[in-house]
């Protein structure tokens, strides 16, 4: 038994992390559940979707966040060996036998005694042969010995023993533990502080990013939002590891949302997506935040591909069934909600029922025309439905394959777009000067502050052959959303040609990394635009 129980103590003590969040797992397991009921109730109504149908929103993360941040290990944390499963399902058969020190505090604290808790952790220590072991232990335990035990001496001996460390691994422990200190008394001043210094203290790249999306977190705290964001942008440029790059764009987002900027805040999750290809519930988090805003395309694909992962997907079924009615896809619409439905997706049922009352009930058609051609002497009609039927399917199928391909299309331009939109190395490029078009006619650009313009003039054959054309909007590093403006110089009434003809049209804007090629493409999916403007003029 004592051999177990020495395994057992030395997975607490490469573990402390685990045990803490398993403890206030146990502790609070009840408001956690009726939070994750009141989490698996929610929804969102899309605005202007038909029939008053509903998308099951992603969990909201305010709330987790705040109890996993609490609970998190350290970015230095070792990953959990073999080893310690067993010592782990040792210690749920030997109960109050297998009790650690890390345990038996936590039970002192939470009834006041906190004299008890501190001769458990002395009798701890006094065991303890690691000195670095015992640096670690003591960042914890000063830190709920503040926090559970109300002690407010233990701050300023966690605050000192901070400044006692002397390498990265016991900066990275003492720095989390009291940052969570200042958290809690919400001392956001002294939680930013901590934090860059800690920075300027560390050579470790991930673990500078780590503490860059801490300090990141602390700046949004505070409500200081767009120190927060330059300080991303920033680290993006010196990191090339694909899941820190992942997580600063996660960061990025929330930041961006914090701010308002929900299309911002989609756009950075579409980043997280494509460097988290495996990620399905970033993938989700994605498609949802990307339809409220004015990338519906990316919704649809993204949600396309979680089906394809998992094709009983029922949340994602039943929001890609918003999503292709918001295209006007009815049929495929109606087929999605049945599968969700078939799934038990209470919501779908109420989604398709409220379809059914305004129509567009295809398959229900179907079961009807069914039953009526086997039955004696159908009247004619009813094989003209059938046809009917089937030949609106297949040009809902054929509509559905273009729509798939056209936001596989969008996606990828909109992946560059987003590169541009947050590379900070951009930011005091001049991008002014004569650009040209695929037809060689020159394009003035002119950036003024943040601020950019262009015009030209476009010649197309035809009856009215002479464009003027102007974009103008607002940069952002190497991105702009601009308005796009084509108007003929000779003057034509609007029911002739004028309609047709003339065009605004909002876009986005892109330079290359290169600064070689400026691209802009429609922001709205049902007017399509792409064009490319070149540095140098092509060739004839």
């Amino acid at each position: 038994m004592e051999g177990n129980l020495n395994i057992l103590l030395g997975f607490i003590e490469r573990k402390s992390w685990l045990l803490i969040l398993i403890t206030i797992l146990i502790v609070y397991r009840k408001g956690i559940a009726s939070l994750l009921e009141r989490i698996i109730k929610l929804n969102f109504s899309y605005g202007g979707a038909s029939g008053g149908v509903e998308a099951v929103a992603p969990p909201p993360k305010d709330e987790l966040q705040t109890k996993v941040e609490k609970t998190s290990p350290p970015s230095t944390a070792e990953s959990e060996p073999a080893e310690s499963k067993g010592a782990e399902e040792n210690a749920q058969e030997k109960g109050e036998e297998a009790k650690s020190w890390f345990f038996r505090i936590k039970e002192a604290l939470h009834k006041g005694d906190t004299d008890t808790a501190k001769h458990i952790f002395e009798e701890h220590q006094r065991e303890e042969n690691d000195e670095e072991k015992k640096y670690i232990n003591e960042t914890i335990f000063l830190h709920f010995l503040y926090i559970d035990g109300k002690e407010r001496t233990a701050l300023q001996r966690l605050e000192e023993l901070h400044a006692k460390s002397i390498n990265e691994k016991q900066i990275d422990y003492s720095a989390f533990w009291l940052s969570m200190c200042y958290g809690a008394m919400k001392d956001y001043d002294k939680q930013i502080k901590l934090w860059q210094e800690a920075i300027s203290k560390v050579t470790d790249n991930g673990m500078k990013t780590t503490f860059s999306l801490k300090l990141a977190q602390a700046y949004k705290n505070k409500g200081e939002l767009d120190l927060g964001i330059v300080l991303i942008e920033e680290r993006l440029l010196d990191v090339i590891d694909q899941e820190q790059r992942a997580n600063l764009y996660q960061m990025l987002s929330t930041l961006e949302k914090e701010k308002g900027n929900n299309q911002a805040s989609a756009l950075a999750l579409e980043k997280v997506v494509e460097l988290s290809p495996g990620n399905n519930e970033i993938l989700f988090e994605a498609a949802y935040a990307q339809f409220s805003e004015k990338l519906k395309l990316l919704s649809l694909i993204n949600y396309s591909t979680l089906l394809e992962r998992n094709e009983r997907h029922a949340t994602a079924l039943n929001n890609l069934a918003v999503c292709s009615g918001n295209f006007n896809v009815n049929g495929k619409q109606i087929s999605l909600y049945r599968r969700a439905m078939n799934e038990g997706l209470t919501l779908a049922m109420a989604n398709l029922a409220n379809l059914l009352i305004d129509a567009g009930f295809l398959d229900e058609a179907k079961e009807i025309l069914d039953k009526a051609r086997v039955m004696d002497n159908p009247h004619e009609n009813v094989g003209q439905a059938l046809y009917r039927l089937q030949t609106l399917k297949n040009e809902q199928e054929e509509k559905w394959s273009a729509l798939i391909k056209k936001a596989d299309a969008f996606q990828r331009q909109i992946r560059m777009y987003g590169d541009a939109f947050f590379d900070r190395v951009a930011a005091s490029t001049n991008f002014n000067g004569a650009w040209f078009t695929k037809r060689g006619e020159e394009v003035t650009i002119n950036v003024n502050g943040q601020i950019i313009n262009g015009e030209w003039i476009e010649h197309q054959g035809g009856l009215i052959s002479t464009f003027k054309c102007s974009i103008s909007g607002t940069l952002r590093n190497r991105s702009a959303i601009v308005n796009y403006q084509r108007q003929s110089e000779l003057e034509v009434k609007p029911t002739l040609l004028g309609g047709p003809l003339n065009k605004s049209v909002e876009c986005y804007l892109y330079f290359s990394a290169d600064q070689q090629l400026l691209e802009f493409f429609s922001v709205e999916p049902e007017k399509e635009l792409i064009q490319t403007l070149y540095r140098r003029k092509p060739p004839n």
